[in-house]
């Protein structure tokens, strides 16, 4: 039996765990986000958001978004061996308005990048190419034809969006999905397979595996999209997400 949380789930950022605040503030400056907040945490706050002994904080946003900020957090933990099919958190993902523009600037600032796949899901166009952070944090450039809400809306000329999914990678998407609707409280907004080549080309995988996935949301279906994955053929490392 499960219990739903009273009230509504609002979604307005991602934790990300760094090991230089520095380093990772100016891979996402490159894309648009900029300082909001900082704060350094002291022991028993850092020990009960993070399980660390200390932390600094920093928000970042673009600006104008209301939603779709990035909370840096510092972490002295050692960054764990993930391999390529780990479980755990999976990757950032922004709106572009020119997907080689964003790959040129990535390339520019010394950013590994995979390849652009450039393909046809269903009624949608897409273009998607990965760009690997400080710490090999994974950011997803994404251009698409049918966009859910950003701030693209209602500025388009912007290249990049606010942070637009975050996404985690689990076994058993089916319980997990229902553990966040059901419980939490979010919408589930789409569940479908991808079987696309270009996809694990883009995701920089040692080989095409085939992955279900779920959309959620808060019930506005204001960024940041909450989305997992499930590898149907890959076996994976869980890594935990806390601490960081």
């Amino acid at each position: 039996m499960t219990s739903r949380i009273p009230g509504t789930v609002v979604v307005d950022h991602a934790v990300v765990g760094v090991s230089d605040l520095a380093a990772t503030q100016a891979f996402f400056t490159a894309f648009g986000f900029v300082e909001q907040t900082r704060r350094s945490l002291d022991k028993p706050v850092a020990q009960a958001l993070y399980g660390l002994e200390t932390a600094d904080e920093l928000v970042m946003g673009v600006p104008g978004a209301e939603t779709g900020q990035l909370r840096l957090v510092t972490t002295s933990l050692p960054m764990p061996d993930r391999g390529h099919f780990h479980r755990g958190g999976h990757a950032l993902d922004i709106y572009t308005t020119d997907i080689h523009r964003s790959v040129a600037i990535a390339k520019e600032q010394g950013y590994v990048v995979g390849p652009v796949a450039d393909y046809t899901f269903g009624p949608v166009s897409l273009q998607q190419a990965q760009a690997m952070g400080p710490d090999e944090l994974p950011l997803v450039f994404v251009g698409i034809d049918r966009r859910l809400p950003s701030i693209l809306e209602s500025d388009p000329q912007r290249l990049h969006s606010e942070l637009h999914s975050f996404v985690g990678c689990i076994d058993g998407i089916d319980a997990e999905t229902a553990f966040w609707t059901d419980v939490v409280g979010l919408d589930l907004k789409a569940q479908f397979p991808i079987d696309v080549p270009a996809v694990s080309e883009f995701m920089m995988l040692p080989r095409h595996a085939p992955i279900k996935m779920s959309v959620m949301s808060g019930p506005a279906v204001n960024p940041p999209r909450f989305e997992l994955l499930e590898f149907n053929d890959a076996d994976g490392k869980s890594i935990a997400g806390r601490p960081l």
